[in-house]
């Protein structure tokens, strides 16, 4: 699907979705372009060699997908790969999702062949009706400020969801850890590391938006961009943190299950010991032999079970006085 939002100051903003317009409006060279290409058609992806001409090696680039953020700058344009947050509702999985983006004189290109959340509400807002003539006024570099910037929020959004589920964890492994919870501490441990594994080169990524020098980024955009990097930081760091109580959460229920367990086993010797003298004197009066003492006595039976419980009940008591039980 192929959306573009084209700006001049004589016409304002306006919104197309027909492929042929992109090369009129590259043509006329005034004004500023965003064009979002999502889930794009084969022609629609020609347009990036046939009307942008960017080179072919850029294009097999960005149609390859890849884990990692990472910045281009060259003569013709910026290329960059960032990377949005995605909630998995029904999992409640944490994902990212990639989006290229190409950043050059008069227009901003972004490539995504999945819905973006930020990618969403940031086209709303540069639409006409949702003063998308301020947004676009000030050219592509700000409208990639304000796309880092609705990322980076998204991402505030989701490591604070993260943090919820790991707060109702925490109390579920306090209160009633089970076999659940541990896969729960696994998924979320598996969550955080995801995060951590893209917001640190995502956060280098600006770093180098906001010192490079490049003709299509202007000093004021750069100083925005520092703020979005800063932002970065803050959820890296968080991601961090979390990571690292989680795996505290993780240590939590391991000595849980290994406490849990010895209390099982030491409750399994104390009632085989006790049952041991039973074991012992029932094996030695069931033997065949033809002299068993009290064999003959009318209250055998009634002064062995006496006994055996006489027994387990004095080895009880001093296990108490011993303090092992």
């Amino acid at each position: 699907m192929l959306t573009g939002i084209y700006r001049s100051a004589s016409t304002g903003a306006r919104v197309f979705t027909e492929a042929k317009e992109v090369g009129q409006c590259l043509a006329r060279r005034e004004g500023m372009l965003w064009l979002d290409l999502e889930a794009p058609s084969p022609e629609e992806v020609a347009l990036l060699e046939n009307d942008f001409h960017f080179h072919p090696l850029l294009v097999q680039e960005c149609l390859r997908l890849t884990d990692r953020p990472k910045v281009d700058f060259s003569a013709e344009c910026v290329y960059l790969i960032v990377h949005a947050p995605h909630i998995d509702k029904k999992e409640r999985r944490v994902t990212t999702l990639e989006i290229d983006v190409f950043l050059g004189p008069g227009y901003l290109l972004t490539y995504h062949p999945y819905p973006v959340e930020s990618i969403t509400l940031l086209r709303e807002r540069c639409k006409p009706g949702g003063g998308g003539d301020r947004l676009l006024a000030r050219g592509p570099d700000f409208l990639l400020y304000h796309f880092a910037e609705a990322v980076v929020d998204h991402f505030f959004t989701v490591v604070d969801d993260v943090e919820l589920r790991m707060d109702d964890l925490e109390k579920e492994v306090f209160s009633r850890a089970t076999e659940r919870s541990f896969r729960k501490i696994l998924h979320l441990k598996r969550d955080l590391s995801h995060l951590r594994r893209i917001l640190g080169p995502q956060r280098e990524v600006f770093s180098l938006l906001a010192r490079e020098d490049t003709p299509f980024v202007s000093a004021e955009a750069q100083r925005h961009l520092r703020n979005v990097y800063d932002h970065f930081t803050i959820i890296h760091d968080v991601a961090e943190t979390d990571r690292d109580m989680v795996a505290g959460l993780r240590d939590t229920y391991l000595s849980y299950v290994s406490n849990r367990l010895a209390q099982t086993m030491k409750v399994l010797t104390v009632i085989t010991t006790c049952l041991m003298p039973a074991s012992i004197l029932a094996g030695a009066w069931g033997m065949n032999f033809d002299h068993i003492p009290l064999k003959e006595w009318p209250y055998a039976f009634e002064a062995f079970f006496l006994s055996c419980t006489l027994l387990a009940g004095g080895m009880l008591g001093l296990f108490h006085w011993r303090r092992w039980i």
